[in-house]
């Protein structure tokens, strides 16, 4: 766990500060507040962040507690302190300390001192490319990549996608004209809940029920074509073993390919 919590840790920060620099006004604005400011100053804008840091960011318990909720939620802690506001507020005291002639001075050097950063960080960038738009800018999962761009390039319409939740949490955040059933992330369905009545069967349909349909151990096709009726949906992803699948045997579905052991088909009907 610790080196879970370690790694983890690493890599926030090099979400939030990268190459340090931002952490370094901050340590040393800090130190000149415990130097030259007041109490309250003190309190505010040293110990309080430092508090918050040390319980949360720092604190592997709460590391762990975190991962209970979502997996992003560790990583988001760093919201809770708004570091540029801390900062700002820190030089401003510092400057109104310094008094107006020597506050000025202050202010030219700190300018002077971010201009020639990025300067320098313009010319290692310019020899090294480091920065540079990524084509998948927000990290979805490659699976998901891939299993959308094969409904979007095989679909003339608006696609409207069953899946699995590991799927289906990210496709929307890379493709928004894809429509889904539920959303994992959010507990939400296209449906109203309710009772509904599918070629004479009643078909329970809440998110929980909409969920298991798809995502238990044993899939159940029928509930899903039954869905199918329900929503509309034109694409279904499923988990399954390699081979013929009951969707093409009993359902007539076409299969368009597989992903990482998700099969993908489409109703052609």
């Amino acid at each position: 766990m610790m080196h879970e919590f370690f790694s983890q840790l690493g890599i926030t920060y090099g979400y939030y500060f990268g190459y340090g620099f931002l952490a370094l006004l901050l340590v040393a604005g800090a130190i000149c507040i415990i130097y030259a400011g007041t109490d309250i100053q003190k309190r505010i804008l040293v110990a309080l962040p430092v508090c918050v840091i040390v319980l949360t960011l720092l604190n592997p318990v709460y590391y762990k507690l975190a991962g209970l909720t979502a997996d992003y939620t560790y990583a988001r802690s760093y919201w809770n302190v708004p570091f540029f506001l801390i900062l700002a507020c820190m030089w401003a005291a510092l400057v109104r300390k310094a008094g107006k002639s020597k506050g000025i001075g202050i202010s030219v050097v700190m300018v002077f001192m971010i201009l020639l950063w990025g300067y320098g960080l313009g010319s290692v960038n310019s020899e090294h490319n480091l920065f540079y738009v990524r084509d998948n800018i927000y990290r979805v999962p490659q699976n998901t990549v891939d299993i959308a761009d094969m409904i979007t390039n095989d679909c003339d319409g608006e696609p409207v996608v069953y899946a699995p939740a590991d799927i289906c949490r990210f496709m929307r955040t890379y493709d928004a004209d894809i429509k889904l059933v539920y959303h994992d992330w959010w507990k939400e369905l296209s449906i109203d809940y309710g009772t509904y009545s599918v070629d004479d069967e009643e078909l329970i349909v809440n998110y929980q029920t909409v969920y298991d349909f798809i995502n238990a151990d044993e899939i159940n096709y029928k509930a899903i074509m039954q869905l199918q009726k329900l929503t509309g949906w034109n694409y279904v992803v499923l988990k399954e073993d390699s081979g013929q699948s009951v969707m093409q045997t009993e359902y007539g579905l076409v299969r368009l390919g597989t992903v990482d052991g998700y099969n993908i088909y489409k109703n052609v009907y």
